[in-house]
């Protein structure tokens, strides 16, 4: 049996962060029902990662803006377990199916609701996506290089929260199964970002230092970069922690560094990465980034060759655990792409169907879940109510 098998999601949720929370559900068991509008569907859909990211869910398309649809809604919710929505603040509100209005109808639900700076104090309604969180909870002043203009980045934001997003989910059922009570989660994406800077906050916390730019080195750890490899723009990443694993990598490249007092112990590594960072890449380059990467992992060094996603989507070992896979899309593609990130014992890798067209499950949702009559959605579908 599936985690989250038997639970019943309405989906409210667009582009990233709130689709990547459902689509661990639905992978968990849960049954998804993704709802959208003709009028406004999910951007996502424009992009090919809509494919991956509304994997397993069912489609739905009612018109929110009838009351009729929104009446439509509110009747999945009294058989659904959790609701998630991650329009801007206010916005669900104003739809008439706010935490209030849905807990009225169903009290045991587990409402989630997430914005960029969350659902009170004075910002709460300001606009904001994963990349200009990133700007704007100090994540972005410490990436990149000392001299050089603030750096964004990817959206890792979004990710991040919809992990967390799934986990809260998944608490608030147990919760839910020890008490009887539903909730509401008002979950900031700024909030869970500025929880990945534990170090850099508690640092100017202690000491009152703020962290600057450092590129690819440590606080306190060196050697700790990317080295050149033979072949044209070919990296290794090398992180040494501890004296065990500098005189391994001495060995395993050859230095004849051991005896040297500037890098015997780790301060001293780290006062004088600019020559050590010299030294070693005169070695690395030496190596394909295949034949290093064997070379130093024999000898127990903390290292990683910088991939391409091409090199990902064929990665072997990626392949052998199931990780990345066939898949065939709802165009008829068969790609490679990426599983969930997780393997439960006894359970295989749960397979994934295509993500849905826009409405394809709304007669489902009518008919099996709300038991409504073919006239009755005929008339609906006549009145505008659906698409």
């Amino acid at each position: 049996m599936k985690p989250l098998e038997g639970i019943r999601v309405v989906d409210f949720s667009w582009v990233l962060a709130g689709p990547i929370c459902t689509r661990y559900l639905a992978f968990m068991g849960a049954e998804v029902l993704k709802v959208e509008s003709h009028r406004r569907p999910d951007p996502s859909r424009r992009g090919d990662g809509f494919q991956m990211l509304n994997q397993n869910k069912r489609g739905v398309a009612l018109n929110l803006s009838t009351p009729e649809g929104r009446a439509l809604a509110l009747e999945l919710v009294k058989k659904s377990d959790v609701v998630i929505e991650n329009f801007a603040t206010g916005v669900i509100d104003r739809m008439g199916l706010g935490y209030d209005v849905l807990k009225a109808a169903n009290p045991q639900i587990v409402m989630v609701s997430s914005a960029g700076l969350g659902h009170t104090g004075p910002e709460r309604g300001y606009a904001a996506y994963g990349t200009l969180i990133q700007a704007y909870t100090g994540w972005s002043a410490i990436q990149g290089y000392p001299g050089r203009k603030p750096i964004i980045g990817g959206a890792f934001t979004d990710p991040a929260a919809g992990t967390w997003l799934a986990g809260l989910i998944a608490s608030a059922l147990y919760r839910r199964k020890q008490t009887g009570e539903g909730a509401y989660l008002d979950v900031s994406m700024a909030e869970v970002t500025i929880n990945l800077l534990a170090q850099p906050l508690m640092e100017y916390a202690i000491t009152g230092a703020v962290r600057q730019p450092q590129g690819n080195r440590d606080d306190w750890f060196a050697p700790h970069n990317v080295y050149p490899c033979a072949g044209d723009d070919q990296w290794m990443a090398i992180a040494v922690t501890n004296d065990e694993e500098w005189a391994g990598l001495c060995k395993a490249l050859g230095l004849e560094l051991a005896s040297d007092v500037r890098f015997q112990m780790a301060l001293g590594r780290w006062k004088h990465q600019e020559e050590l960072d010299s030294i070693i890449s005169e070695e690395t380059r030496r190596y394909t980034v295949t034949e290093l990467f064997a070379r130093l992992q024999r000898a127990g060094i903390p290292s990683g060759p910088c991939y391409d996603l091409a090199q990902i989507n064929a990665n072997e070992h990626l392949v052998e655990r199931g990780f990345i896979h066939e898949y065939t899309d709802n165009r008829g593609r068969k790609v490679n792409i990426p599983s969930i990130p997780w393997q439960i014992e006894s359970l295989p890798l749960p397979a994934a169907s295509p993500a849905p067209e826009l409405g394809q499950d709304t007669e489902y949702a009518l008919r099996e879940i709300l038991d409504l009559t073919p006239e009755k959605i005929a008339e609906l579908q006549k009145a505008g109510v659906l698409y």
